[in-house]
């Protein structure tokens, strides 16, 4: 038999760690590439490293940031379906 509902402390637990911790994890991503590619792009000149520089200001910087609002919105998602199984079951 097919179990209906859900453990709200487990799904709740779930989405506190992608709100938080997962989150942070991905911030700590994006703050250590940019600063790589800053040491990068103060040892090197000419269009390849404007090119370089570039790519990561306008395609792969914000397509991390768009992750982590994504894995955000998923946890704020998880809690949501929490509150109302809550409400649901009149915890």
């Amino acid at each position: 038999m097919a179990r209906l509902g859900m453990d709200d402390s487990i799904v709740e637990n779930v989405a506190n760690q992608l709100i938080g911790h997962v989150a942070e994890q991905i911030n700590s991503v994006i703050t250590n590439i940019t600063s790589l590619v800053h040491e990068a792009s103060g040892a090197w000149d000419g269009p390849d490293a404007v090119h370089f520089q570039g790519d990561w200001d306008s395609a792969h910087r914000p397509n991390l940031q768009a992750i982590h609002d994504a894995v955000v919105e998923f946890g704020n998602k998880a809690k949501a379906e929490v509150e109302q199984q809550r409400q649901a079951s009149g915890a």
